[in-house]
């Protein structure tokens, strides 16, 4: 990989000649490789050879200006795949503003889908997308706790408890819907401390999730 990169050179499976490959490499993270590199946990020959153009995104909390404009451009998507077109009224606005958005884009999208598919009004409102009440404002939200990664966690927690319930408590559907792996996942719940009695359950009454029985991926069943 690093003679690739730098070279930009690769020998195929097989053949004994290298041959030189056109490539623009793009790497994602959310994690801080410098950081990382410095705690010997992140190669740091890999770390020079990809760190020339730094980007950062800002989680979509931070950038509420963009929030309406994105909460329209899916609406039209939706409205494209579907022949269904939806507005927001200024409830709906005020309520995406207010939001936290701990999923960021994917959790915005699954919100207007989710009112898309479960109301039948052209204008959707704040109860239409936030299921039987508009979330409080964020700044009485945030009073009730301590720090902003407790009023994060909790949203986050949130989330995650709507999502198991949508997949009725099934771990890998749950997880492929929010864009995370089922490792992942299963460590958030863990962390967040979500429970079998904590998700919602279906129509039918079922739950299928319990955090202290999960087996993570490793194969190893997590007690708490």
């Amino acid at each position: 990989l690093l003679r690739a990169i730098q070279e930009r050179k690769i020998v195929r499976i097989g053949a004994e000649a290298p041959v030189s490959v056109a490539i623009r490499l793009v790497c994602a993270t959310h994690r801080d490789l410098k950081k990382m590199v410095e705690a010997g946990q992140f190669r740091e020959d890999l770390y020079y050879r990809i760190h020339v153009i730094h980007l950062r995104i800002p989680p979509l909390r931070e950038r509420k200006e963009d929030i309406l404009w994105l909460s329209k451009r899916l609406l039209d998507i939706w409205a494209r795949d579907n022949a269904d077109p939806r507005t927001l009224d200024h409830s709906a606005e005020q309520a995406l503003l207010d939001y936290p958005w701990p999923g960021n884009i994917r959790e915005l999208k699954h919100c207007l889908e989710r009112a898309c598919i479960l109301s039948a009004k052209g204008t959707l409102s704040a109860t239409d997308l936030f299921s039987d009440a508009a979330p409080p404002d964020a700044s009485e939200q945030s009073q009730m706790y301590a720090t902003l990664t407790e009023y994060l966690q909790s949203c986050e927690r949130k989330y995650i408890e709507l999502s198991l319930k949508e997949h009725g408590g099934r771990i890998a559907d749950t997880a492929a819907d929010i864009g995370i792996s089922r490792k992942n996942l299963w460590e958030k719940m863990k962390k967040l401390k979500i429970q079998d009695k904590d998700v919602p359950a279906t129509e039918d009454g079922d739950s299928q999730v319990d955090a202290s029985r999960i087996v993570s991926p490793g194969g190893e069943e997590a007690n708490s």
